[in-house]
């Protein structure tokens, strides 16, 4: 599926923000996040995600409109370093319109390579697939919880 460039806005832009910046625009970017915690398969919950960006140990995008200062969705990203390989994930997404947004996954990468990283991840639904073009899927992430006390469900 194609990103439809009639639907796009390119006033919309990215801005990264200091966790500081961050927790005091958290009564709005905490929308965008709980919308992105309902996929989080109970592994964090608002109050997790508030508590990593206030450490610094989630990084906050921005998605709005200097301009107009409408704001659009936020993304959380995270550092991870694996033996081989300096990665940039965007772990959390929620917004509003992502088809007036969809054109800022250069942007994304742009980020990446200035702080260094040598690939940029994203998992999540199929659906963002159309979103970031010139990416491959190599997989998606299943979760399954194993405390549930149903030992007839496994395997």
């Amino acid at each position: 599926m194609k990103i439809d460039m009639d639907k796009v806005d390119h006033d919309i832009k990215l801005t990264n923000l200091m966790p500081d910046q961050a927790i005091g625009m958290w009564p709005i970017l905490e929308k965008f996040f709980e919308k992105a915690c309902v996929f989080a398969a109970g592994r964090q919950t608002i109050e997790d995600v508030r508590d990593n960006v206030a450490k610094g140990q989630m990084l906050v995008h921005l998605i709005w409109n200097p301009e107009t200062q409408d704001i659009y969705g936020a993304v959380g990203s995270e550092c991870f370093n694996y033996p081989k390989k300096k990665v940039f994930s965007l772990t959390m997404a929620g917004g509003d319109e992502i088809e007036k947004w969809a054109h800022l996954w250069p942007a994304f990468k742009h980020v990446a390579r200035a702080l260094g990283f040598e690939q940029i991840e994203v998992a999540g639904r199929a659906g963002w697939k159309k979103f970031i073009p010139g990416a491959k899927e190599i997989g998606r992430i299943y979760i399954e919880d194993l405390n549930d006390g149903n030992e007839e469900n496994s395997g």
